[in-house]
């Protein structure tokens, strides 16, 4: 039973002073990782690692409310058959906390946080919870007295699991929706697999909605939430792509067909799941000095042609962009931005972030000899394409096709990245984006810009990737 507890304004007259933080999906990984560091080797033999995972029985229900509350906790449903008679509203009392109300949220949490830091302390038990659900970790020598110690916590003070949520020890276990499977923690691995059937039941979704060229604000919901999940676990931001217009039609009051964006979005994501592999997870922190790449842009408007013209004419801008290598060497890349890209755009006053945004990408397709297989960070000066580069979305649909092509471009090189914001009086391509020299480096590569970086007038992505 889920009590409403927003209508009868329960919940707009609760007011809460904490939150609550929750742990990742991946947090069994986190673990295993600092074990792995621990031992300086990789975990075999007795130091197989193992995951174990239960259920809260009754959740929210097992928590009593206060008698002095209980007036509080009146609910109300329509019996079929109130002593064998007619349909009728019944009143009752709930003895439990419901479901529906904001605070019950706060004060169940209270009891799993408890119990687990009391087998973490007491017992010396790697666990954790996520609300009503909790993990173990183990390794092959212990032979799971740490999963046992935890439900003998539990069930000693009251709180049983469900028989039937209980998963034994394993190297591959379910969790959280992932499948985390340690079977190659040998080579310092642990592959991060989807729920069998989700990605399945996501593209049946997919192939339902171009069936009948339309897509409700509940299906796309439902699409939304199945990528936003998958994008966070199995593989990672660059599957945002195809976030942008699913979001503006789950939030529309009406369905109806396929607009070109949300056609754009959805063979995005058809493409995605249905070729690519689950992400692996090193247990090992990556000992390797990562690449540094910072990059910029300059835009302007040519006031010295006819200003009749098209605005994608009169466009003029450039790329630069100086990567460091851990050796400490330098590659300074430049080139002037095409009409043809300016012409791919939506019109917009300014084109500086489209600029912005492509300009990694670009140092992608022009070196990738320098960047496969290597941690890398980014600096960029405009902190609305950092933000819509680390976020792997963007509301714009050409910028989007853009965002996109750059986590596909550093996903296809196995490139581990991250972007962050440097003032643009710190950022040394800035010269470089204005046609002026390194003062780093004699030598300036010419960046190039590939075909699918160019955001395509149909919107759809372009997956030749041809490097």
């Amino acid at each position: 039973m889920i009590d409403n507890c927003r209508t009868s304004m329960h919940n707009s007259a609760a007011s809460a002073i904490e939150t609550i933080s929750t742990v990742p999906p991946d947090f069994a990984v986190l673990n295993f990782t600092f074990l792995r560091s621990l031992l300086g080797g990789p975990l075999t033999g007795e130091f197989s690692p193992s995951l174990g995972t239960d259920d809260f029985e009754d959740a929210y229900r097992c928590i009593p409310n206060h008698r002095k509350q209980e007036h509080f906790s009146v609910i109300a449903f329509r019996h079929p058959a109130w002593r064998g008679g007619a349909p009728r509203m019944v009143f009752a009392v709930s003895k439990a906390h419901l479901f529906g109300l904001s605070a019950a949220v706060l004060n169940f949490n209270r009891v799993p946080e408890f119990l687990i830091a009391v087998c973490r302390r007491v017992g010396a038990v790697p666990c954790w919870h996520f609300f009503d659900d909790s993990g173990t970790a183990g390794v092959s020598l212990e032979k799971s007295s740490g999963q046992r110690f935890l439900n003998g916590c539990f069930e000693t003070l009251g709180f049983k699991q469900k028989p039937a949520q209980h998963q034994p020890m394993a190297t591959k276990c379910l969790h959280l929706g992932i499948i985390n499977d340690f079977s190659r923690a040998g080579d310092d691995l642990c592959c991060l697999d989807p729920k069998e059937g989700r990605v399945e039941r996501t593209l049946a979704k997919i192939d339902a909605a171009f069936d009948t060229n339309s897509l409700d604000p509940t299906e796309a919901s439902s699409i939304r939430g199945d990528t936003v999940f998958l994008s966070a676990t199995s593989f990672r931001r660059v599957l945002r792509g195809g976030l942008g217009a699913l979001g503006r039609r789950q939030h529309s009051e009406h369905g109806g067909s396929l607009s070109a964006d949300l056609r754009s979005c959805l063979n995005f994501l058809r493409h995605a799941l249905s070729t690519w592999e689950p992400v692996s997870v090193p247990l090992t922190p990556s000992r390797e000095k990562p690449c540094i790449l910072y990059v910029d842009a300059s835009f302007d408007l040519d006031l010295s042609v006819d200003q009749s013209l098209p605005v994608h004419l009169r466009c003029q801008g450039g790329l630069g962009a100086l990567l460091i290598m851990p050796d400490g060497t330098f590659h300074a890349y430049a080139c002037q931005v095409p009409i043809k890209f300016w012409g791919a755009l939506e019109p917009r006053e300014t084109q500086i972030i489209p600029a912005e945004l492509v300009t990694p990408a670009c140092v992608a397709y022009t070196a990738p000899e320098l960047l496969q297989g290597k941690p890398l960070i980014v600096f960029g000066d405009n902190m609305p394409a950092v933000c819509s580069t680390i976020s792997g979305s963007t509301g714009k649909c050409d910028l989007q096709q853009i965002v996109s092509a750059t986590h596909v471009a550093f996903w296809q090189l196995a490139s581990p990245w991250w972007m962050e914001w440097v003032p643009s009086e710190l950022n040394p391509a800035d010269p470089l984006s204005r046609g002026k020299p390194s003062p780093y480096t004699s030598h300036v590569n010419k960046l190039l810009l590939p075909d699918w970086v160019f955001p395509s007038p149909g919107r759809d992505f372009d997956w030749s990737m041809r490097w």
